[in-house]
């Protein structure tokens, strides 16, 4: 079974968490939702998202998670959400480690700019995608696609909401077939 990781934290964007994480176990993946947070003091696994929509991890990510092998490891955007990514060490270690195991790293919106960008998640990697408005965050080394999701090597990325749907079938595609992809798209109607 495809293990996946999806990481949300205080202002993730809800659509692109509650859409992928939807899309991903119509797959059967099994996904693991951690809650990303840099206070030591958060206990609560509840996590307010940036249109005030409550969600709920199955966890808190750390160094026991951490310690786990996932066949990809996703994060959605939201401006909060991924600068709370930006500053987890933890977590950008985490990443560097997928990468280099060549096992998938996957982001949306805003996260490829101020996460994968920012922090050499994208070393070799010259095409991706982000929400536009961002491109400029992008290193002079990344080459910005107005696409709605762009895969290279072991790099997943797309653009923001409305796009969050394709993100999560062409990780389908990715981690498991085409014919798979195929099937979870035809129970979305997405054609």
């Amino acid at each position: 079974m495809v293990q996946v990781l999806f990481c949300i934290a205080d202002g993730s964007e809800e659509m692109e968490s509650v859409t992928v994480i939807d899309v991903l176990r119509r797959a059967k993946f099994n996904v693991l939702v951690a809650k990303v947070s840099n206070d030591s003091h958060d206990h609560s696994l509840k996590v307010l998202g940036s249109r005030n929509v409550k969600l709920e991890a199955d966890v808190h990510f750390d160094q026991s998670v951490a310690d786990k092998e996932f066949d990809a490891i996703v994060l959605p955007g939201g401006m909060k959400g991924a600068e709370t990514f930006a500053a987890n060490e933890l977590l950008l270690h985490r990443l560097v480690k997928q990468r280099h195991s060549d096992k998938i790293c996957a982001a949306i919106c805003a996260s490829p700019a101020l996460v994968f960008s920012k922090h050499k998640i994208l070393a070799g990697i010259s095409k991706v995608t982000c929400y536009p408005s961002l491109k400029d965050k992008l290193t002079n080394s990344h080459e910005f696609v107005d696409e709605k999701v762009v895969v290279e090597k072991n790099v997943v990325t797309s653009q923001g909401p409305f796009t969050a749907i394709h993100f999560g079938v062409k990780l389908i595609e990715v981690l498991d077939s085409k014919h798979a992809s195929e099937e979870v798209a035809k129970g979305l109607l997405l054609h």
